[in-house]
This record gives structure tokens, C-alpha cells and sequence, in this order.
């Protein structure tokens, strides 16, 4: 058939006898040990992927000296600390939120008993006037609606800016004649502490295990002035 080939060859169809010569040179042997390796290859990779697959594993494409992978880790870093760093931001301003609206209510609470004391002339403990200067009065969930004495004005007061003593709030109402204990130098002739505490509702904290605890604690008095006109200070503690 070459020689056919190389005979057509020289009427001008020269590729004719160079396909010849390939043919020739082309080895069987060769052809077929190539073959027989790929084959062998398909079969050791098969086996491998069956071997993962039955052991519970997931095969990976693993690349030697493969740098891929790494932005991922440092990104998984970093979005954990700018999620601490976000819940310490929120969590402290909401409980320095709460801490200044608690302070608020204490010293209207506080001033407001103590009005309520000199509007109606009253001097001596029991009745309408409340003295508790050991054991608090602890104001209930439901204030009243109208002021018995002058410690429910304190109460009223304190659930009107949105703390009264329920769920994670409490309201203590402390009072009594003479000076106040917690400031020192203080002349007066009637007192009334408050104190409001508080769990605050943080957002993160309860991932991490903390909480913060906002509380407030005002001190009013009835103090001498011009002659016949008692005032009201707000004791600075």
C-alpha cells in the first residue's frame, strides 16, 4: 500500500507518501503501553474516590504549595472582632441609655416625695408621712392612681418615667426625719431616698455570658429657708 502511496506520490500528491512514513514509523507496542497506563491511572483514582467516599470523607483538590483559603481565615477573624467590638458598642451605650433615664426618674421620685411632704405640713412619721430609714419601701407594679401618702407620690413619679418594680426593675424608696445618712453635712428636716436598678435587656452580652446592670440613687430634702418657706434640695451624694 506504501508503495502504491509513494507511486501516486510522484504525480504530485506528495502528503500521500508523507502519511506513509508515519504509518510506518507508528509503534504498536508503544500505542498500546500507553493505553494500558491510562487505564491503570483512571482505575488507582476511581479506587481512591470510592475509598473517600465510603470512609465519610470529602475529597479536597489539593494543590502543593497552594496559598488559597487564606483571605477566608482572615476574614473569619476579623468579622469576630468587629462583632465583639460591635456588641460592647451597643450594649454599653444602651446600658448608659438606661442608666441616665433611671437617673432621671430617681430625682423626680425623690423631690416629688418630698413636695408632697411639705404641701401638706406634715412633720411626723406614720399616716400620710412614710418613714423608712432601714428597710426600704418597695413601690409595687401597679402604682396607685391617687397618693395616700407621700412615699405613693414617689411611686407615681417613678412608674411615669417607665420603672416600677417588676420583671428586671426595682424601685426602693428609703425616708425618715432629721439629716440624710448618705450625705454627710446635710441639714435638713425631712429626706427621701431613691433607688432604681436594673438588668438591662443587652443585645450581645448574653452571648458572651455578661450583662450589664444600670442603677440610680437620688437623695431629696426639705431644708430651711426664708423664714416660714421650707425648700427642696436635690442632695448631690
Amino acid at each position: 500500500m506504501c508503495q502504491r502511496y509513494d507511486r501516486v506520490a510522484l504525480t504530485g500528491r506528495h502528503w500521500l507518501r508523507l502519511v506513509c512514513h508515519r504509518i510506518r514509523d507508528f509503534s504498536v507496542s508503544g500505542f498500546v503501553a500507553d493505553v494500558n497506563h491510562r487505564w491503570h491511572s483512571y482505575y488507582r483514582v476511581r479506587n481512591f474516590r470510592r475509598n473517600i467516599a465510603a470512609n465519610g470523607a470529602f475529597l479536597m483538590n489539593i494543590r502543593p504549595n497552594s496559598r488559597r483559603g487564606q483571605a477566608l481565615l482572615m476574614m473569619s477573624f476579623a468579622i469576630t472582632a468587629m462583632f465583639g467590638v460591635m456588641a460592647l458598642v451597643v450594649d454599653v451605650g444602651w446600658a448608659n441609655y438606661r442608666k441616665q433615664a433611671a437617673q432621671a426618674a430617681a430625682d423626680s421620685a425623690a423631690t416629688s416625695a418630698v413636695r408632697a411632704a411639705i404641701a401638706k405640713g406634715l412633720n411626723t412619721c406614720g399616716g400620710q408621712l412614710g418613714c423608712y430609714p432601714s428597710t426600704p419601701y418597695i413601690c409595687p407594679a401597679i402604682p396607685p392612681v391617687l397618693a395616700a401618702t407621700n412615699i405613693d407620690s414617689a411611686c407615681m413619679m417613678a412608674a411615669a418615667n417607665g420603672f416600677t418594680t417588676s420583671g428586671n426593675q426595682a424601685v426602693q424608696v428609703y425616708a425618715n426625719l432629721g439629716n440624710p445618712p448618705s450625705v454627710h453635712g446635710a441639714m435638713s428636716q425631712y429626706w427621701v431616698t431613691v433607688i432604681i436598678t436594673e438588668t438591662s435587656a443587652s443585645f450581645f452580652g448574653p452571648m458572651v455570658g455578661g450583662r450589664l446592670n444600670p442603677a440610680a440613687k437620688a437623695t431629696a430634702a426639705q431644708v430651711s429657708g426664708p423664714p416660714g418657706t421650707p425648700w427642696v434640695a436635690t442632695m448631690v451624694e
